[in-house]
């Protein structure tokens, strides 16, 4: 029974440019991308760490017990007539329609408030 190693994304990546750009400047490119690459995968991970923490636990925190705080925020807005746009699907086809919907909406109101 022989087990091979599976090469790991570096020893890809290093394959992939050793055979574009030659033995030499394939790997010292591999050896220079690598560790960017290492720090964006990190700092995906983390943003997504921190919005799910912040859709998890700040906002309904914020929503819950700070009301006090968003109903006289949402008053001035309303009188200063700023409206916000909330909660856009990103699916493919939806932020067009539901912005066409929203400013569709915003001017149907407009008229019947004259």
């Amino acid at each position: 029974m022989s087990t091979s190693t599976r090469p790991t994304k570096f020893d890809r990546i290093a394959y992939v440019l050793t055979a574009s750009f030659g033995a030499r400047a394939g790997s010292a490119i591999a050896a220079i991308v690598w560790p960017g690459y290492q720090i964006g995968r990190y700092l995906k991970l983390s943003f997504v760490n921190l919005q799910l923490h912040y859709e998890i636990r700040v906002a309904p925190f914020i929503a819950g017990r700070l009301s006090w705080v968003l109903w006289p925020a949402y008053k001035l807005l309303r009188a200063s007539n700023i409206r916000l746009v909330v909660n856009i699907a990103d699916g493919t086809g939806h932020i067009i329609s539901e912005l066409d919907n929203f400013f569709r909406m915003m001017r149907l109101t407009s008229r019947r408030n004259r």
